[in-house]
């Protein structure tokens, strides 16, 4: 998948993923008022991509899916 690498692809998903889930809220009545995902906490590519998209590191899950390997939880408010 490394041709698809530095096009901007994530990041038209990744705000198309806000835009949707915004709407679909809103049919219903509500707001979207947070989004959170989780990654390991040896994949920086991930983290720096989240951290550029306005999410920050909230907390650490230790051994979340597997022993001795953390996960970070990173999130972002919507108000």
């Amino acid at each position: 998948m490394a041709e698809y690498r530095g096009k901007g692809l994530a990041q038209k998903l990744f705000n198309a993923l806000i835009k949707e889930s915004n709407e679909e809220y809103k049919k219903h009545g509500f707001t979207l008022r947070k989004l959170y995902t989780l990654t390991h906490a040896d994949n920086k590519r991930a983290q720096a991509f989240y951290e550029k998209m306005g999410l920050r590191h909230e907390a650490t899950l230790k051994s979340h899916y597997y022993k001795d390997k953390d996960e970070f939880v990173y999130s972002d408010f919507f108000e």
